[in-house]
This record gives structure tokens, sequence and C-alpha cells, in this order.
């Protein structure tokens, strides 16, 4: 369309909805239906209701239009892309089925996006109802990714921050549609009104789309129309097995915030049992809080705007995020203090103060692995639903192993006294090893399951392309936690002294292995399929 000034464009004034229905009109191009749809609603969204995509999958032939144009308005990076087209296949009466689908964010009702944020980086429009990403306050953790079901966060690494769809709002507030709607050729995508109580009566009923995630999570707003739908449809790409990000920043952060954890509650055990000589307790205490500080270290080097990441605590009312960030950072500086008491550095006026930190230390820490394990859990990672029993064994684990290192290194005069401690922490490495190496081998028995099964991709990218990893994994966990606890057992038992060196090597080969663990959870992690969230 030309105008006086030029083409048209993000400036331009588009002809009104009745303007454009005359030079329908007019033209004698009315459907036969005798129906006429605008692309926009011709009146804003009044309380109770706000803009959603509407697509007409009939009229979708996976052009990918919407694509081209979404990213070439929006000034995209090469990889990166808010809109995309997707395949369905499947068959009907025998003939073969296939379905291309646009989608794009779907601006729920409740975005897992904006409760997951820590930064609050995100805001829901309350008059349009579009959900927004606030550039300027994202930190680059990438939660977001987790939180969404349906993907529509895009991280880009050039900005350390994540971008996503929000529906042209800028073009929206002129009257001009958005890039994709006026970028599809055959009209299947439109903007509608949908209300609040349309959405939840749909999510309700799993009114969505074939092989997505179910919509009771996140009550996406987007309608999508078609005909009918045959049984058996699936993504045409469902059989591809493709590993995730393997997030090595988080994965030293989650071990090392467990084996401070472990190591400082089971060494206030081990001091509370009267076991150990006086000088170990001095750089027990120490090694736990320098294991807090490189884990918080590490988890900066996750950020892509690092200067940021004191933003990490702002959505502590909703972001389990949030409350890992604070618990952990409370634990740290506990953890500290602890070791300054226990070298001697801080001496408290009263000696229950160095009770009450002690005690502080423990419970933060084990609320920061509370948090660890929810934050995992809330996404849409069915790997993920038992991170709660993974953490904890890791940090009994790696907390039994580190202190079972350090009480072997203790005064060879002293050795003997520490006989019993030693023996049951050796039982403790080599029971919660056991343990560990059993949970993780169940994601093994959903091997079998169908191709749109989650449980299934992962065990299958555990068993096939990740297989290396995975056998190293339980070749450190079996050397570390097996063989070197009972060989340390043995020598116990035969009335000899624990042998240092075999305690310090099980500690490092079961560090080692945790963090190869730690790889496959993010890397095998794959998001949900319909009937596996909720």
């Amino acid at each position: 369309m030309l105008q006086a000034g030029g083409l048209s464009g993000a400036s331009a004034t588009l002809p009104s909805a009745v303007e454009d229905f005359a030079a329908v009109h007019d033209q004698g191009h009315l459907p036969a239906s005798g129906i006429y749809r605008h692309p926009l609603p011709l009146r804003a969204p009044e309380r109770g209701e706000q803009y959603a995509f509407e697509v007409d999958l009939d009229a979708c032939t996976g052009c990918k239009a919407c694509v081209t144009a979404c990213h070439s308005l929006n000034g995209l990076d090469p990889d990166e892309a808010w809109r995309h087209v997707a395949l369905l296949i499947g068959a009907d009466n025998g003939k073969p089925i296939l379905q291309h689908v646009t989608t794009s964010c779907h601006h729920c009702a409740n975005p897992g996006c904006l409760t997951g944020c820590p930064a609050n980086a995100y805001e829901k429009d309350p008059r349009t109802g579009i959900v927004r990403h606030l550039d300027d306050r994202c930190i680059g953790c990438r939660y977001c990714t987790f939180t969404c079901p349906y993907g529509a966060p895009q991280y880009v690494p050039r900005l350390g921050i994540v971008r996503k769809c929000d529906m042209c709002a800028d073009r929206l507030s002129v009257g001009e549609a958005p890039a994709c709607v006026q970028g599809c050729p055959n009209g299947a995508i439109r903007i509608t009104l949908v209300t609040t109580t349309d959405i939840q009566r749909r999510s309700a009923n799993g009114a969505f789309l074939p092989q997505m995630p179910h919509p009771r999570t996140t009550l996406p707003a987007s309608l999508y129309r078609k005909r009918g739908w045959p049984a058996g449809v699936r993504l045409a790409d469902t059989d591809v097995l493709r590993p995730e990000e393997a997030h090595w920043p988080l994965a030293w952060m989650l071990v090392l915030t467990q084996l401070s954890v472990g190591t400082l509650f089971l060494g206030q055990l081990v001091q509370w049992a009267g076991a150990v000589p006086g000088v170990w307790e001095v750089g027990h205490a120490a090694l736990s809080a320098t294991a807090a500080g490189l884990a918080l270290g590490a988890s900066l080097l996750h950020l892509g705007r690092p200067l940021l990441a004191w933003r990490a605590v702002l959505g502590l009312g909703h972001s389990w995020l949030s409350r890992e960030v604070i618990a952990f950072g409370m634990f740290a500086a506990c953890a500290a203090a602890t070791a300054a008491i226990d070298m001697g550095v801080v001496h408290p006026v009263d000696p229950r103060i160095a009770t009450m930190v002690r005690w502080a230390a423990v419970g933060t820490g084990g609320f920061g692995l509370f948090a660890s394990a929810m934050l995992y859990r809330r996404t849409v990672r069915p790997l993920w639903r038992g991170a709660g029993l993974r953490f904890s064994l890791t940090a009994v684990l790696l907390g039994a192993a580190t202190t079972l290192a350090y009480l072997s290194l203790a005064p060879l005069d002293q050795r003997a006294n520490l006989s019993p401690m030693v023996q049951a922490l050796a039982l403790t490495v080599f029971a919660a090893t056991l343990a560990k190496l059993a949970v993780e081998m169940r994601v093994f028995w959903f091997a079998k399951r169908g191709p749109t099964s989650a449980l299934g991709r992962s065990a299958r990218l555990i068993a096939d392309v990740l297989y290396p990893w995975t056998a190293l994994r339980f070749f450190l966990g079996w050397l570390g936690g097996v063989v070197f606890p009972l060989f340390l057992l043995a020598l116990l038992g035969s009335g000899s002294q624990p042998a240092p060196h075999a305690a310090v090597a099980a500690a490092i080969l079961l560090i080692a292995g945790e963090l190869i663990e730690r790889g496959l959870f993010f890397r095998a992690a794959v998001p949900a399929g319909a009937e596996e969230v909720g």
C-alpha cells in the first residue's frame, strides 16, 4: 500500500476495518459463507478480556512467511526466532496427514515465565493481557526457558538476555496488525479477544494442540481452529534425539552447594559425637565455607549479565530461584561464620551464639537444597521431578565422602580413636552410592515408552547419544563409592589404620562422578509432552 509519504511500514496508518470491508465488498471478494473477518478486533479489550492469537490451521500452508516477517520487523539475531512452524503427521482412514502449525508466545493467563523469573523481568499488561519481557531487567539466568512449556523465551548470547514475542504491542497500540499477521499470505493468523473465563474453561478441557503440554499449567490464550484432528497425530521430529544444553556452571553450582551443605551437616554430627581430634574441626568448617563460596561464584558464570546478579533476589515472593539464591547466600555467610569461630578468628561472648550460628548454617543449607529441588520440579521437564531425592542423596554422599577424607588425614597418633567414625562414614558412602545409582538407573525403565514420552526420550538420550558419559559416570560412582569404601572397611576389619590416599581418591572420584551426573541431568532433560504436564 502506497501513501503520500512513501511505502507503508511500522509507522504507516492502516485502513480501518470498515474501509477494508468496503474495499473487499466493492471488489466482490466476500467469502461464500458471507462471514468477513478482519485481522484485528474492532475494539480494545474490556475488563476480563485480553488479546490472543487466533490461528486457522486449515489455512496454514507452512510457508513460514510469518516467521520471516517477525524476524525482519523485530531485528532478531540469525539464530533467534519468536515464531516457529512445526509439522504434525498422522493418518486419517489410511491416508497420510500433514499439518503445519505456526506457534509463538501464547500470552498465557498464568505465564510460567513470569512466575519463575527471579528478576521480575516479565509483566502481563493488565489492559491487553500481553506478556512482555523487560530487557533492561533481565539478568540472563534463562530460568524462564525452563518454566515456559512452549519454548517461547529465547536466549540471545550476543546480548546476554532472553527475548520473546510481545505481539508487536507497539503496532497494536496504533491499530496496526503484528508482523506475523500481516505477513501471512493466507490470513491464517489474526488477533482476537478472549475472556479469562474462556481461557480457563478451554484449558481445563485440554483444548489446545496435539503433542503440546497440557494447557492447565499456564492457561495459554491462543486459539487454534481446525475441522478435526485424526487420532495418533504427532510431531514429525519426535524420533530425533537432541541433547539439551549442559549448563556446566549450574552443574558445578549444584554439586558444590550440595557438597558444602552435606559436609557441614555431617561434620556437625561428627563433632557432636565427640570422636574427633581438637585440630580437626578447625579446617573442616572452612572447607564447607570454601565450597559454598565457589558455588556462588560458579552461579555467576551462568548469568548473561552477571553485574545485575543482585536482581535475582527480587522475585522472592513467586520465584524458587530467588529463594534458592537468598538461602545459599545466607548459608555461605553462616558457614563462613562457623569457620571463623572454629578457627578462633571470632570469639563469641556467649558460647550459645556459636551453637546458634551452626544451627543457622544447617537450617539455611537445608532450605537451600529444598529450594533447588523445587525450582527444578516446577519446570516442564519430567526428568527433573525427582530432583529432591537426587540432590539430597548427593549432599549425603559427598558430605560423607569429604568428611571421611578429612578424617583420614588426621595425625597418625589420633587415627586409632577415629576408627569407629571412619567405619560409619565409609558405610554411609557405600549405602548412599548404591541408593544414588539406583535412582539414576530408574530412568531406563522408561526407555520403551513411545516417541511422544519425554521420559522415554530422556532414557534413550542417556543410553544412546550420551552413552560414553553415562558409562563414565557409573564407573566413577562404582569405583569411588563402592570399591574404595569396601577397601577401607576391609582395612579396618583387619585392624589396620585407615588409608588416607584411598579416602581422598574416593572423594575425588565421587565429586567427578556427580559433576558428570549433573551434566546428564541437564542434557537429557527433554521438555514434557501433552500427557506429562499437570
